[in-house]
C-alpha cells in the first residue's frame, strides 16, 4: 500500500520475568512489496499470528478517582492510611500503579530488613483486593529487601499454581521508618493453572524438543534466515492484556532462540501442553538512526582526543600487564620495553565483528617515561575498536558516579564493534553492538553518544529491582538518550550518525516540549517526553545548586527511576520518592517543586481541569459566566499554579479576527469571567487560554480539530430528547453499514456503559446517567477503536418537528477522529450533511485530529433540511486503512426549535429565508420549500438555471454537485458528472528499525511538527 501509514504497534501491558520488558502483540502483515520493510520495522515483542490476538501498545496509566471496581477497596485503604494519597491507576487492570502519600509509620523497617519484609507482607495482606484483586496473600514471593541511600524497598513477585506470573509484582519503598510509595504492576483475578496434559516443573525432554521445534520455526517463518533453539525454561502464566483488559493468561514454557540474517535473540513463549507458540520477545535493543559521523570525542569532524587508555591489558616484553587508571604500565628493568597494544581489559573488551574477527593490534616501543599514542584514524574498522574501548570505559566510569554500588559496573562489558550490517546499534541487556558505516551512516561503534545509548539500555537492565521496576522500552529510549546528554552536556544526542553536526535526536528541541499522552507513539518518541522532562530537570537545578552539585543531584533522582520505575508516567512518582526527606510526600520533597515544573511541562503530574459546561443556556442581563478550576498544584511552590487566564469569544456568524478576548479574574482557585449577552438564537463560541507561573501555557478545549467550546443563547422548545438510559434500539433507532467489512460484528455502534480504555481517547462515564450510544464501547475483547476502511452509522427514527422552521440539534458528544482528510464523522439530516469534522487539507501531512477530551455540546442547526415536516438525524463515521480513534460517544440528545418560529404563516421569521404561507413546496420550481428556505441545489426539484438536481450533492453518481452538468445517462434527471475521486490515502509510511530511529535530521523533524499538531 505505497503512500500508506503503518498501522499502530499493539502492546500487552504485562512485564516479562526477569528484563520485565513489555510484551507486544503484533498481527501478521499481509504480504506484498512492502511486507519486508514492515518485517524490519516490528517492534522488539510480537506474538503468534495464529493468536488472532490485539494488545494494548503500552499501559495507560491515568491520575484520576479510583475505578468503580476498585472503590471498595480504595476507602478501606485510605481509612487506614488517611486522605492524603494520591493514586495512578492502570486502565486496563484497575490496579493502582503507584499510591504516594503521607506514609504510615513502620518501625525499624529502613534499618532491618526483616521488619520491613514483615510489614511489607501483612500490608499487602491488609490490602490484598486493592493491590491484586482475586490473589492471595500467599501467591507473592519475597525477592528483593534492599536498602539504598536511606531507603529500603522491598519487592514481591506474583505467582499462581506455583508458577511464576509475568509480570506481576508488588512493592514498597520505606524511608525514615515510614511506608511512602507503594507500587502494583500486579495481574488481576489470575486464573491459569497447568493443563493435564503439561508435565509438571521443568518440560520434559520431548515437550522441551516440542517447544524448540515450534519457536525456531516461528522465527524461521518471519523473523531471521538462521535460528538456534536452546534452553527451554518454566513453566510460566503469561498474561495478555488489551486496552479494554485483560484478554487472558496462559500457561507457557520460554525458549531462548538465537537469530542471524537478521541478528536477533529471542525468548519464544510456547503453549505448555502443546508446545505451540505463543508470543516472542525480542531480547536485543536497537538504537538505529540515520547520522554520519567518525570521531574518538564525539564523531570524526568534531575533533579526536587523546585518552588514557584505563585498565587496558597489553603485552609487554612478551608478559601480560594492565594498565592503571592513568593509562600508565609498569616493567622491570630500565630499558625501553616492545608494547603490543590491544583493545582488552578487565571492565571493557572490545571484539571486532568483521568478516574474519580481525583484531586491531599495534606493537609500540615504550622509553621509560615516555608516551605513545595509538592513532587509527585513517582505518574505520580499527579506529571503531579503540573508539569502543575508551568510551565504554568513560560511560562506565559515570556510570559509577550515579550508581556507585551496582556490582555489575565491577563486571566485563563486552562491546561487538563492526558488525556486517549498517545504521544500527543495539545492546543485549549483557553487550553493546554496534554497525559497520554506509553511504549515509556513520560506523556507530565510532560515535560516542551511540555508545553511551547503548550502555544505558544495559545499565537499565541491571539496576532494575527485582519485583518492584521492569523494563519498559518508550522509558528505556529515554533514559538511554538523556544518559548521554547528561554525560555530554548536549541536548542534541548521537551527533556524527548522519556524518554531520545535527543530532539524531534532540531531547530539549527549540519551542516544543514533548508531553504525555499527547506524543505517545514510537518508543524512541515516547522516550523524548522522559527524557526532555529530566533534562527540563537537571537545567533548573543547575540553576540552583551549580553545574556539578545540580548534575550530580539529576542523575541521583534518574537513577531512582531505572531502579523502580514500571513505565514513563511511574518515573514522577519514583522521582519524588527518591528526592524525599522524611517517608511523607504529601508534605512535599525538598525540590518537588523543580520535580513539578520539569515533569509537569511534559504531562507527567496530575493537573485536572475543570470547566463549568455550558449548553442552552437563559439570557440574561449578565450575560454568560464561564469558570476554570485547575486542580493539582501544589501550594508550598510558588512558582505553581495559574499566573492568568483570558477567555475569547465570538459568535458563530463571526470571524476568528472579531472574537473579543476578555481577562478572567481569580476567586477562590477559580477563574472566572462573564460572557455578555446574546441575541436570542445566536451561538456563542469561546476558548480559555492559561499561563502557568512557571511560564508554561494551557489551553481549552485542548482539541486542535475543534478548539472552541460552544453554547446556544436562548429559550428552545423540546420536540425530541433522550438520554439513552433505555436501549434506543428498542425505541426506533438504528444502526447499520455502508461499506466495508468488520469481521464478527454488523458495525461498530452499541449502547451501553463506556467501557474502554482511555488510550482510546473514549469518556470515562456517560454525560448523564449510565448509557450512551456510541462505536466500541469496549467491554469484553474490544479496545474502543472504530475499525478502518468501514462506513457505519446510527440514526434517529423519523421525528416529526410540526410547522418549526428554525430546528436544531443539541446533544453532548465525546468525539476522537483523525483529521478530515482521512476519516470523517459526520451528521446528516434527512441524509444531507448538517456537519462534518476538521479537514485540514494537508495531503498525507495531515495531522489535525479532532480529539475530545471531555464532554462537549454542540448545536447543529438542521431547519435547512426539513422536508414535509419531518427529520431524520444520522450520525456516521467513514475510515481509512491508517490511523483510528474512540470515534462517536453520544448522549442526551434532543431536537429543539425556538419557540414561535413556525413555517407556513406567510411571516419570515427566525431562521426562515421565506414564507409564502400556502403556497410553499416541496416540488413546485422555484417555490419556497416547505422548511421556508429558498429552493436550492441538492432540494431535488430542478429550479431555474439547473440542469439536474436528484436532492444529493455528493452521491459520486452523474449530476454535478452544482446541479449544472448531466446528460442521457442518468434516467429523469439526465445528469453526468465525474464520479468523487477516492479518499487519498492515510499520511507516509513510517518505517522504524530497532532502537535508533532511522530518518534523517531534516525528516524528523518534520514529523515532530506534525505530531505537534495532534
Amino acid at each position: 500500500m505505497p503512500g500508506r501509514r503503518l498501522a499502530a504497534t499493539l502492546l500487552v501491558a504485562a512485564s516479562l520475568a526477569g528484563s520485565g520488558a513489555a510484551l507486544a502483540v503484533r498481527a501478521r502483515e499481509p504480504a506484498g512489496p512492502s511486507s519486508a520493510r514492515r518485517r524490519a520495522a516490528a517492534p522488539p515483542f510480537e506474538a503468534s499470528p495464529a493468536s488472532g490476538l490485539r494488545v494494548r501498545d503500552h499501559a495507560a496509566i491515568g491520575w484520576r478517582p479510583a475505578p468503580a471496581a476498585a472503590a471498595a477497596a480504595w476507602a478501606r485503604f485510605r481509612g487506614e492510611t488517611g486522605d492524603d494519597w494520591i493514586a495512578s491507576w492502570d486502565e486496563a487492570t484497575q490496579v493502582p500503579s503507584r499510591l504516594f502519600g503521607r506514609g504510615v509509620p513502620a518501625p525499624r523497617a529502613v534499618a532491618d530488613a526483616a521488619a520491613a519484609a514483615e510489614f511489607a507482607r501483612g500490608f499487602l495482606a491488609r490490602h490484598i483486593d486493592l493491590l491484586a484483586p482475586g490473589a492471595d496473600p500467599a501467591d507473592f514471593v519475597l525477592v528483593s529487601n534492599v536498602e539504598h541511600r536511606g531507603m529500603r524497598v522491598v519487592g514481591f513477585r506474583q505467582t499462581a499454581g506455583g508458577m511464576t506470573v509475568i509480570g506481576g509484582q508488588v512493592s514498597f519503598r520505606f524511608k525514615n521508618d515510614r511506608l511512602f510509595v507503594i507500587g502494583s504492576e500486579a495481574l488481576p483475578h489470575v486464573t491459569a493453572s497447568l493443563p493435564r496434559a503439561a508435565p509438571r516443573g521443568a518440560p520434559t525432554t520431548a515437550a522441551a524438543e516440542q517447544a524448540r521445534a515450534g519457536a525456531r520455526g516461528w522465527v524461521l517463518r518471519d523473523a531471521a534466515a538462521e535460528a538456534t533453539a536452546g534452553e527451554v525454561s518454566g513453566p510460566f502464566v503469561l498474561p495478555l492484556v488489551g486496552d479494554a483488559g485483560v484478554l487472558g493468561y496462559r500457561v507457557v514454557h520460554r525458549v531462548d532462540v538465537a537469530a542471524r540474517a537478521p541478528i536477533g535473540r529471542f525468548w519464544v513463549y510456547t503453549d505448555a501442553a502443546s508446545g505451540a507458540p505463543v508470543a516472542r520477545e525480542q531480547r536485543l535493543r536497537f538504537a538505529d538512526g540515520v547520522v554520519e559521523f567518525n570521531v574518538p570525542v564525539r564523531y570524526p569532524a568534531a575533533g579526536r582526543q587523546a585518552y588514557p587508555a584505563r585498565r587496558g591489558i597489553f603485552i609487554v616484553d612478551g608478559s601480560f600487564a594492565t594498565s592503571d587508571e592513568d593509562g600508565r604500565v609498569t616493567w622491570s628493568g630500565g630499558g625501553p620495553v616492545e608494547l603490543e597494544a590491544r583493545t582488552t581489559g578487565p571492565l571493557v573488551v572490545v571484539t571486532n565483528r568483521d568478516q574474519g574477527n580481525r583484531p586491531a593490534t599495534r606493537t609500540f616501543s615504550l622509553d621509560p617515561g615516555g608516551t605513545v599514542v595509538w592513532d587509527e584514524s585513517g582505518d574505520e574498522l580499527r579506529d571503531s575498536q579503540l573508539t569502543g574501548f575508551i568510551h565504554a570505559r568513560v560511560v562506565k566510569e559515570y556510570a559509577r558516579t550515579i550508581a556507585p554500588d551496582l556490582a555489575w559496573l565491577d563486571q566485563v562489558l563486552p562491546v561487538n564493534v563492526n558488525i556486517a550490517d549498517q545504521c544500527n546499534a543495539f545492546s543485549d541487556g549483557q553487550s553493546i553492538n554496534f554497525f559497520q558505516s554506509s553511504p549515509q551512516c556513520a560506523n556507530t561503534g565510532t560515535l560516542a553518544d551511540v555508545i553511551y545509548h547503548e550502555f544505558g539500555h544495559t545499565l537499565h537492565a541491571h539496576s532494575i529491582i527485582d519485583g518492584v521496576g521492569s523494563f519498559d522500552g518508550a522509558h528505556s529510549e529515554g533514559l538511554s538518550d538523556f544518559l548521554a546528554a547528561s554525560l555530554t552536556g548536549d541536548h542534541g544526542m548521537g551527533r556524527g550518525f548522519f556524518r554531520n553536526g545535527d543530532p539524531l535526536r534532540d531531547i530539549d528541541p527549540p519551542d516544543y516540549e514533548n508531553s504525555w499522552p499527547r506524543d505517545v507513539g514510537e518508543i524512541h518518541f515516547t522516550g523524548l517526553i522522559f527524557a526532555g522532562a529530566m533534562w527540563d530537570l537537571r537545567k533548573l537545578l543547575v540553576t540552583q545548586l551549580g553545574e556539578e552539585d545540580g548534575v550530580a543531584l539529576a542523575n541521583h533522582l534518574y537513577y531512582g527511576t531505572l531502579q523502580r520505575a514500571t513505565n514513563i508516567p511511574s518515573t514522577y512518582a519514583e522521582v519524588l520518592a527518591e528526592d524525599d526527606d522524611d517517608g511523607d510526600l504529601s508534605n512535599g520533597t525538598p525540590h518537588d517543586c523543580d520535580i513539578n515544573t520539569a515533569f509537569g511541562a511534559h504531562g507527567l503530574r496530575a493537573l485536572t481541569p475543570e470547566v463549568a459546561p455550558l449548553s442552552a443556556e437563559s439570557i440574561t442581563a449578565d450575560g454568560f459566566p464561564v469558570s476554570l478550576r485547575v486542580n493539582g498544584f501544589s501550594p508550598a511552590c510558588p512558582g505553581d499554579g495559574v499566573a492568568a487566564a483570558r477567555l475569547t469569544w465570538r459568535l458563530r456568524d463571526q470571524s476568528a479576527d472579531q472574537a473579543q478576548t476578555i481577562d478572567m479574574s481569580e476567586d477562590d482557585g477559580a477563574w472566572i469571567a462573564t460572557i455578555p449577552p446574546a441575541d436570542p438564537g445566536q451561538v456563542v463560541r469561546y476558548s480559555i487560554a492559561v499561563d502557568l507561573l512557571d511560564g508554561a501555557a494551557l489551553s481549552f478545549p485542548d482539541n486542535m480539530g475543534d478548539p472552541e467550546y460552544e453554547f446556544y443563547a436562548g429559550p428552545v422548545e423540546d420536540l425530541y430528547c433522550t438520554d439513552f438510559e433505555t436501549d434506543p434500539f428498542g425505541e426506533g433507532w438504528t444502526h447499520g453499514v455502508v461499506s466495508g467489512v468488520l469481521g464478527d460484528a454488523s458495525d461498530d455502534w452499541q449502547w451501553g456503559e463506556p467501557l474502554a480504555p482511555p488510550a482510546a481517547g473514549d469518556p470515562p462515564a456517560a454525560f448523564s446517567g449510565a448509557n450512551l450510544v456510541g462505536t466500541d464501547l469496549g467491554g469484553d475483547e474490544l479496545d474502543g477503536l472504530y475499525q478502518p476502511n468501514v462506513h457505519t452509522f446510527v440514526q434517529s427514527p423519523v421525528l416529526d418537528v410540526g410547522n418549526f422552521s428554525d430546528v436544531r440539534l443539541h446533544y453532548w458528544r465525546w468525539l476522537t477522529v483523525e483529521d478530515g482528510f482521512f476519516d470523517h464523522a459526520s451528521i446528516l439530516a434527512n441524509d444531507r450533511l448538517a456537519w462534518t469534522n476538521f479537514d485540514s487539507d494537508q495531503g498525507n501531512q495531515s495531522s489535525t485530529h479532532s480529539l475530545d477530551r471531555e464532554w462537549r455540546f454542540q448545536d447543529v442547526p438542521v431547519g435547512d433540511f426539513i422536508e414535509g415536516g419531518k427529520l431524520q438525524v444520522k450520525f456516521d463515521i467513514e475510515s481509512d486503512g491508517g490511523l483510528q480513534f474512540g470515534g462517536w460517544n453520544i448522549d442526551d440528545f434532543c431536537v429543539v426549535a425556538t419557540p414561535g418560529v413556525v413555517c407556513g404563516d406567510g411571516e419570515v421569521t427566525g431562521g426562515e429565508t421565506c414564507d409564502e404561507g400556502p403556497a410553499n413546496s416541496d416540488s413546485e420550481p422555484d417555490a419556497c420549500r416547505t422548511s421556508c428556505r429558498v429552493a436550492t441545489c441538492g432540494d431535488g426539484v430542478v429550479d431555474s438555471g439547473e440542469v439536474c438536481d436528484d436532492g444529493n450533492l455528493d452521491d459520486g453518481d452523474a449530476c454535478s454537485a452544482d446541479c449544472a452538468h448531466g446528460d442521457d445517462r442518468a434516467g429523469d434527471c439526465g445528469c453526468d458528472a465525474t464520479p468523487r475521486a477516492p479518499m487519498p490515502g492515510g499520511g507516509p509510511l513510517l518505517i522504524v528499525l530497532g532502537a535508533a530511529l532511522l530518518l534523517g535530521p531534516r525528516a524528523a523533524r518534520r514529523l515532530r511538527r506534525r505530531r505537534a499538531r495532534d
